[in-house]
């Protein structure tokens, strides 16, 4: 592919190459529209390791904290950390759903060590690099507060807010969601923009003059998808086995494409990047200082994208895996039970009331056996009762079971004389019984050592994934592929053709009629672009409270890849259901455990199919004022907890959006495309008209009044205002088709039961 000058254009769309041309997976970098997951799935543990982990690194100092004991001793209880939380992904009747659970209750002592080795290789990593990874299973995202110069984020500030300026002049309006410079304004329209094929340029300092040249082609209209929207997002896609690329093509638009600027490598190592066309809807000569401000944040976004990209299809078989290593590697959990009796003390005690008399409870044999169990399982069995444990138990329920201990067996059960007081026990004795499961949990530690997983050795699995032989399934002893150091050097590979850059700026303005914002949960789904990764850089936080992005991995847990219960085979059995979510951090509400129950005989219906998620909330960072973050497009985010501080006046949120292009791609760029706004040709049309082409800028200088008589009589060529708002629209509604169709056409994992027992059909 090429798109650089002294050759025809031969990209995606032109020069013979179909809109819907791909490279071979593996020569890509991932990206979550082309399929990419993680695999195997996060236990709930390896969450709660990643909030902590995410959460340390916000406070003050944390890099040189880290090395004092005695400060890392003070996090531990403090209550900032008593409060972090995990999300549960939650199992509703017609959607996903979220839910919290609280993290430190998962940490263990193997698993609080094993975060504080790692908080001390990334403070070693932030000293050198000035930023670090969060959220780094699998996908990865990086974040930093000081890449971004104070003078480049002063001046980034004040040249947008000038630009701001010209556009409110423009305008009376405010919109809640105001882009100042938005791709999908002006995009590539086939069958309507005009591009130089063979190989001529689009200079960055003349580029509005490229308009007038008689060199240029139309882009050709693209072929639509073969079946219909409906069709390629079903779930399962039965119908479509054998025409995945027909569904896959809804993932293209057949009319758009935004169009990327191009950037270049400098040998300037305090400029090391320079923009080379035009960013589309930024002109170049009206705001020369932004686009010189705009390269000063590119530069270290770069240098984070490098942390974050990597290749491959992400499938296990092929080797190709995430760019950061999972800490606990597992398909199932290593069964420990409970005592027995446990699963049925909610009815025994029912059972116990019933048989005795009201406010006083009859202590025979069978009650002496049942009450003696509850009484030791709470407060005298040392293997039921140590620091671990009640370091974890929440207040509530150290305090009653200490109130317990003070107390002999027999003071205790004459204690209960009421039937409120009786069965308050039940949620106690959960509460304990579900710590102790916990702790029994995967580790991290288990399968390999940290050492080895720093080294990104992680191939060994806890419970490995299942290995059918005559018609069972057995766990599999061999380990995955290692994760190993995926190290990318942008500058080094793609020195010679440089990157293409997708630029917008965004404000999202808050009003009292309107004090808060959560955005919906996106990714660059639309893969004319073959967007690869984002970087965020927040200039602006006026009176608005410090939002946060939460990102979402695409994860799988198929049928044929984990096991249920002790045997690994009881997929017809809600307890063992209840602990495999759990462990892998999931739930299903009751209304949906009603109407998805296992243990229904399988013969009479085949309405039961178990869900997990496709989705795996990873957490999420916060987006103070001059922080700069990037993420692989192998993620999708949401923008939430924006709200005014003061709802008596407006407040304002603004973020520089910056998007790559996969550089082993080359789409078309402003450097193949003249610019196609009518404001920007009309300025120099009307100059050149009446003061001839070779006259000096100072004499170009039409009255205001006869400026707007004149363009009124060429009001739509290029393209108008109105008809760019018009096709924003449209582009728009492709992205969301695209988005929808790489949402549904994986809404959720089924579970055949035939399947999962005897292999394949």
């Amino acid at each position: 592919m090429n798109n650089g000058a002294g050759a025809p254009l031969k990209c995606p769309g032109f020069g013979d190459l179909p809109v819907y041309h791909e490279i071979d997976l593996v020569e890509g970098f991932n990206d979550g529209a082309a399929g990419w997951e993680q695999t195997p799935r996060l236990t709930a543990r390896e969450l709660a390791m990643l909030s902590i982990m995410n959460h340390v690194t916000d406070t003050k100092d944390w890099h040189l904290n880290i090395f004092d004991v005695e400060k890392v001793e003070e996090w531990r209880h403090d209550a900032s950390f008593s409060a972090l939380d995990f999300t549960i992904d939650e199992h509703r009747m017609t959607e996903w759903g979220e839910k919290t659970g609280p993290a430190m209750p998962l940490v263990s002592e193997k698993t609080w060590e094993w975060c504080l080795a790692e908080l001390k290789d990334k403070a070693v990593a932030f000293h050198d690099k000035q930023f670090l990874r969060v959220l780094d299973a699998g996908s990865c995202v990086c974040k930093s507060d000081g890449l971004v110069s104070t003078d480049t984020a002063e001046g980034f500030k004040v040249t947008v807010a000038q630009l701001r300026s010209g556009i409110k002049g423009q305008t009376a309006q405010v919109d809640r969601i105001s882009d100042l410079v938005d791709p999908s304004m002006y995009p590539l329209v086939y069958g309507r923009t005009e591009y130089f094929a063979g190989g001529q340029q689009v200079a960055l300092e003349n580029c509005v003059e490229t308009c007038f040249s008689p060199d240029t082609n139309t882009a050709l209209i693209q072929p639509e998808p073969t079946v219909s929207e409906e069709e390629a997002t079903s779930h399962p896609p039965w119908h479509l086995w054998g025409k995945k690329s027909d569904a896959n093509s809804y993932k293209y638009s057949s009319q758009f494409q935004w169009l990327p600027c191009e950037t270049k490598y400098t040998s300037n190592a305090e400029d090391p990047l320079r923009i080379t066309s035009y960013i589309n809807n930024l002109h170049p000569m009206h705001n020369k200082s932004l686009y010189r401000l705009i390269e000063r944040i590119i530069a270290p976004a770069i240098r984070m994208w490098e942390s974050c990209l990597f290749k491959g299809n992400g499938l296990p078989t092929d080797g190709s895996v995430g760019v950061a290593p999972i800490r606990i590697r597992t398909y199932g959990h290593v069964y420990t039970a409970n005592p027995p009796w446990l699963d049925t003390v909610s009815q025994d005690m029912r059972d116990l009331w019933e048989a005795g008399t009201a406010g006083d409870i009859q202590l025979g044999e069978e009650s002496d056996s049942c009450l003696w169990r509850i009484y030791h399982f709470l407060a005298r069995n040392p293997s039921y009762d140590n620091e671990n444990i009640n370091r974890l138990l929440p207040e509530w329920a150290l305090d009653r079971i200490t109130n317990i201990r003070s107390m002999t067996f027999q003071t205790w059960a004459e204690s209960l004389t009421t039937s409120e007081k009786f069965f308050s026990l039940i949620p106690l004795l959960e509460k304990k019984r579900d710590i102790i499961t916990s702790l029994s949990d995967p580790e991290p530690g288990t399968a390999f050592s940290y050492e080895a997983w720093r080294e990104g050795r992680n191939g060994q699995v806890i419970v490995g994934s299942p290995n059918y032989k005559r018609n069972r399934r057995m766990p599999s002893k061999d380990p995955d592929p290692d994760n190993g150091i995926q190290i990318v050097d942008l500058q080094d590979i793609f020195h010679k053709k440089g990157l293409q850059i997708i630029v917008r700026i965004r404000e999202i303005n808050l009003t009292a009629a309107e004090p808060t914002f959560t955005d919906d949960l996106t990714l660059e789904a639309q893969r004319n672009e073959h967007i690869v990764s984002t970087a965020a850089y927040v200039y602006s936080v006026t009176n608005v409270t410090t939002p946060r992005l939460s990102f979402h991995q695409p994860t799988s847990m198929s049928c044929e890849e984990c096991h249920f219960g002790e045997s690994g085979n009881e997929f017809y059995d809600n307890d063992a259901w209840d602990t495999h979510r759990r462990v892998f951090g999931f739930t299903q509400t009751e209304e949906t455990k009603a109407r998805y129950n296992p243990e229904q005989p399988y013969a009479s219906t085949w309405e039961w199919v178990y869900h997990t998620p496709p989705l795996q909330t990873l957490g999420s960072v916060s987006l103070p004022v001059n922080r700069l973050l990037t993420w692989p497009n192998t993620l999708q985010h949401r923008l939430d907890g924006l709200a005014l501080v003061d709802e008596t006046q407006p407040g304002t949120f603004g973020m520089l959006i910056i998007y790559l292009v996969d550089p082993n791609y080359r789409i078309c760029s402003t450097a193949n495309v003249p610019p196609q706004q009518h404001d920007w040709w009309a300025e120099v049309a009307l100059d050149q008209t009446f003061f001839g082409k070779d006259a000096s800028l100072g004499a170009r200088s039409l009255p205001p009044e006869v400026r707007k008589i004149v363009e009124g009589f060429t009001e739509g060529w290029l393209m108008g205002d109105e008809k760019a708002k018009e096709i924003k629209s449209w582009v728009e509604e492709d992205r969301a088709q695209a988005l929808r169709v790489t949402r549904l056409g994986k809404q959720s994992e089924e579970f055949d039961p035939h399947f999962i027992l005897y292999g394949p059909y």
